[in-house]
């Protein structure tokens, strides 16, 4: 990606020069000097290798720190080598002092962050691009909980940024397209990256994620996330459940706990095709380091700040879309995304089948357990961008989540099957009791009903004739491209008109030359000389003027 926008002369400097001239406000052309130097300083005029792009973007701040976040989960989209190397950028966030930390709290809690915890550690327990996380003890003396503070100004530097890169793609229509990669919508990208820093800006947003996420929880064996405490959250500062355990990729402390991590791996499988297909509430970043692993071998969901919802309706049609997939019905895929999405323009359902079909023979040649989701998501996005079909938000989160959730079971259980486990809940939970291996009873029951169907034909067509026959019916007919043919009916129509003028000219003519009427012109009378002279000129214009 960094090379299809950034090798192109200096493209990046161009967007700053453009903005420099468009934005009056002082302060906006103050960042933009900034980012401009920092720029210059990385040579991003030049091509720009993974380590050189992690390296700017760190120097650029935490608006680009969270869209490089952002850019590392979308193999879809991005070059797995930018992916792989921006992924450390998770990691990397340089953390805020106490001094500081204190100051927000007070910020928060009228003047006074003693009114609300006893305590609370100086050293962070970690430090993302927006916020870090502290351990603290209530006022109570005995309840331990995290406290998620937010970096003092991140808020407002991050929203001026989100606008210089609106503005910077709205002026120049930046293109991602190189050499040997398929190119991207960055305006796309740019909208999905203000929706998603907004809600995660606004600690109330992830509050309410925490709480629904916790109720959903409930009653699911082994399955956990933390409480929220309501009455201590604010808009910079979110109160929740001191969580402790290792991440889900930390294999040693899991060897140490005697935890299997294949066991592991199959719980969060089956609890995030659950959160998907049953709750409709699943996490949007499913990354090893947003699930601790417990003692007894379950699992807690932290870092809520990115969810993705689904209405009842889409996850009724990702059922259909999974089932497509393990079926190899490229028929039912392409209906449940032709409901789900929106077409931009006129769409060619036959080429669009085609594609489909020919994506699922691709993956028909190995054994649903080997199916390679993320390849599939991202081929599936580019036979939707083939055909303008475009995907609400719902769907881009979710395509963005199943890669980044590959990305942790590979981790994790590297022999897992994703597209197994989907097999096994959509038999158990999904279908009532459908079985893939038991498909065949599904085609016989549908050719019975297909047949039963046939023989009431002759009644039905009966029925159709009496209506139609009593004025019951009416019929609107819309054919395409009928305006051709037409046109050639009305101009034979024409043509027809004028040879029966010429024929009647012809005719009349004939018969003045019987009579005895004066002036005549060459033995004829004037009046039919003219008669013969116009039948001979539009006889030689019908000639002329060729064939319709």
């Amino acid at each position: 990606m960094a090379d299809g926008i950034l090798k192109r002369g200096g493209e990046a400097l161009q967007v700053a020069r453009v903005m420099r001239d468009g934005i009056e406000d002082k302060t906006s052309a103050k960042r933009l000097r900034e980012i401009l130097g920092i720029l210059r300083a990385h040579h991003v005029n030049r091509h720009i290798d993974p380590d050189d792009l992690v390296a700017t973007i760190e120097d650029l701040g935490p608006t680009f720190v969270k869209a490089g976040q952002i850019m590392s989960s979308r193999r879809d989209l991005f070059p797995a080598r930018y992916c792989d190397a921006l992924a450390s950028l998770r990691t990397k966030a340089r953390p805020m002092t106490f001094s500081q930390v204190e100051a927000r709290l007070n910020e928060a809690y009228d003047g006074n962050w003693g009114r609300a915890f006893a305590s609370i550690d100086a050293t962070p327990l970690g430090s993302a691009s927006v916020a870090q996380v502290h351990r603290a003890i209530l006022a109570d003396h005995k309840t331990v909980v995290a406290v998620k503070v937010q970096r003092p100004g991140i808020k407002e530097q991050m929203l001026k940024d989100l606008e210089l890169l609106r503005r910077a793609n709205d002026l120049l229509e930046l293109s991602t397209m190189d050499d040997d990669e398929q190119g991207i919508d960055f305006t796309a990208f740019v909208d999905e990256f203000d929706r998603t820093t907004r809600e995660e800006l606004d600690f109330r947003a992830e509050a309410r994620n925490l709480r629904d996420f916790h109720a959903n929880c409930q009653g699911v064996a082994q399955v956990t996330s933390p409480a929220v405490y309501d009455d201590l959250t604010r808009e910079t500062v979110l109160v929740m459940d001191y969580v402790v355990g290792p991440h889900a990729d930390d294999q040693a402390a899991m060897a140490r706990m005697k935890v299997s991590p294949d066991a592991v791996g199959k719980l969060i499988a089956r609890d995030y095709i659950r959160q998907m297909l049953t709750d409709g509430l699943f996490h949007a970043d499913p990354h090893p380091g947003n699930i601790i692993v417990q003692k007894d071998g379950g699992i807690e969901w932290i870092d809520l700040g990115m969810v993705g919802r689904l209405s009842p309706t889409e996850r009724g049609l990702l059922g259909k879309i999974l089932l497509g997939v393990a079926t190899r019905d490229p028929q039912m895929l392409k209906d449940a995304l032709l409901t789900w999405g929106h077409a931009g323009e006129e769409v060619d359902h036959g080429k669009l089948l085609a594609d489909i079909d020919a994506m699922v023979a691709r993956y028909s040649t190995s054994g649903l357990s080997d199916l390679d989701v993320s390849a599939a998501v991202s081929d599936l996005l580019a036979v939707l961008q083939k055909q303008r079909i475009v995907m609400p938000a719902s769907f881009t989160m979710l395509s963005r989540g199943l890669i980044t959730f590959e990305g942790t079971i590979e981790a994790i259980s590297p022999g897992l099957s994703i597209m197994g486990a989907v097999t096994d809940y959509l038999e158990r939970h999904l279908l009532d009791g459908f079985s893939l291996r038991n498909e065949f009873v599904s085609g016989a029951l549908g050719a019975y009903k297909i047949a039963k169907k046939t023989a009431g034909l002759p009644s039905q067509l009966s029925n159709l004739l009496d209506m139609a026959s009593k004025g019951q019916i009416g019929m609107n007919m819309n054919v395409r491209e009928l305006d051709r043919p037409l046109s050639k009916l009305e101009s034979t129509i024409d043509r027809m008109t004028l040879g029966l003028i010429v024929a009647g000219l012809f005719i009349g003519s004939s018969l003045l030359c019987l009579t005895a009427m004066e002036p005549r012109v060459l033995g004829v009378p004037i009046i039919g000389f003219l008669g013969y002279l116009g039948a001979l000129a539009l006889s030689v214009y019908i000639v002329v003027k060729g064939r319709p």
